[in-house]
């Protein structure tokens, strides 16, 4: 449409009515699509973000046991020497996931392998872990023994020596028998 054409403008002209329709219905279809995704994606509880059982709470990759929850809930229950209220648990459970979110950040930043204090602390508690571990295998007497008789060099004592020091004399200013003599009666009575 031009302003010396005075004829209404086609339909089917890109100025037309139709083209100025076509922008409108794509963005409501758009709108209502993501809005359908986002709720889907909201209410939605996959299987594989369940949490176990036995398990809390999850952060990151790494999950925090019921039993640890349990016993630190325990122990503030003890030093509070009462019950405790769902405040107090659930600042617990805050305290327990901020601690592991700590652990994951100290772990990114490799200070398990630069700072000796910390990985001292982790050989120390993997040494208790393994101790715990084998404590509650149990061992019969027959493996005991087994062990002491493959290794009973590292359990038992090392020998004692007795020693006495034993002078010569280079000269053979005595009288007697010639020092090589000497020496020889003395080799025999030391051993």
């Amino acid at each position: 449409m031009t302003p010396d054409d005075p004829s209404p403008p086609d339909e089917t002209s890109p100025s037309g009515p139709a083209r100025r329709a076509r922008p409108a219905w794509l963005l409501l279809a758009g709108a209502a699509l993501g809005l359908g995704l986002a709720t889907a994606g909201l209410l939605e509880t996959p299987d594989g973000d369940a949490l176990p059982a036995d398990t809390i709470a999850r952060v990151g990759t790494r999950t925090i046991r019921t039993v640890d929850y349990q016993r630190v809930l325990a122990g503030v229950e003890t030093d509070r020497r009462g019950p405790i209220d769902d405040a107090i648990r659930r600042r617990v459970l805050e305290r327990m996931i901020d601690e592991e979110l700590l652990v994951q950040r100290a772990l990114e930043l490799g200070l398990a392998s630069v700072d000796r204090r910390i990985r001292g602390e982790l050989t120390g508690a993997l040494m208790d872990s393994i101790v715990a571990e084998a404590d509650a295998e149990g061992t019969t007497e027959a493996e005991l023994r087994a062990h002491f008789d493959a290794n009973v060099d590292f359990f038992s004592r090392p020998g004692r020596l007795h020693g006495r020091t034993l002078f010569f004399s280079a000269s053979d200013r005595r009288p007697g028998p010639p020092a090589a003599e000497r020496a020889a009666r003395a080799l025999e009575r030391a051993l």
